[in-house]
């Protein structure tokens, strides 16, 4: 019979090797002392970012993941929070001084009178060290085009919405009117259109146009009103 506790099995699991480019800690995982649930993390050295997972885990005598990467760090220019028109930038993963690494997402906001030039708000840092969509910047915009009487702005969201530098819209009056000044306008740089709106001139009236309406109360009790026409210098008792 033996003497003492039972004897127990222990499976090990093997020493990791370092990833090109970076460390792996505690020091046991680079030793055969490494047993059922033991982990390792693994860190990349400055200037590189790693590709795949930091941590590894001891399961059954073999490692649950593969070691990671560490590739050299692709750079995009930093988004200036101070760029005339900024609101907000929002950084997400790696920030490194005045540049971000690759895989950073970044959502830009724009001031009021503001948008973006080109592509959407949330863009990644590629591995080219270029930002997806391109360097986003808020750029201002041009107010609505208020329709002048008796006229139609095209498109009719330019009547609307506020309109990206470069935009273009026409106004165009109705039929019987002449357009007097500048009926393409188009936004600047400086967020201020090329031209004054201009307006629409020379039409002719039709009768019922021209007179001025006297509104009559005629029954206190149903409130019903009628509308009498007449010549501006008819007089009412």
């Amino acid at each position: 019979m033996w003497s003492g506790e039972d004897a127990m099995c222990v499976v090990f699991c093997p020493p990791l090797d370092l990833p090109l480019s970076g460390y792996v800690y505690p020091d046991r995982c680079r030793t055969s002392e490494n047993f059922e649930e033991n982990s390792c993390n693994f860190q990349c050295v400055e200037d590189y970012v790693m590709i795949g997972n930091s941590e590894v885990t001891c399961v059954d005598g073999s490692w649950d993941r593969d070691v990671p990467q560490c590739v050299p760090m692709s750079l995009c220019p930093r988004i200036n929070e101070n760029e005339p028109g900024v609101k907000e930038v929002l950084f997400q993963y790696l920030v490194k001084g005045t540049a971000v690494g690759n895989g950073t997402q970044i959502t830009v906001v724009c001031s009021t009178g503001y948008l973006l030039d080109n592509g959407p708000e949330v863009r990644t840092c590629l591995n080219t060290g270029q930002w997806e969509y391109g360097t986003p910047h808020c750029k201002p915009t041009c107010p609505p085009v208020l329709p002048p009487v008796h006229s139609s702005v095209l498109p009719a969201h330019c009547g609307w919405k506020r309109q990206a530098v470069d935009n273009g819209c026409m106004v165009s009056c109705d039929v019987g009117w002449s357009i007097q000044g500048n009926h393409e306008l188009q936004c600047m740089e400086n967020g201020v259109w090329s031209d004054d709106t201009p307006s629409c001139v020379g039409g002719e009236y039709t009768d019922f146009q021209t007179k001025p309406f006297i509104v009559r109360q005629i029954d206190a009790k149903s409130k019903m009103a009628v509308c009498l026409k007449a010549n501006m210098d008819s007089k009412f008792n």
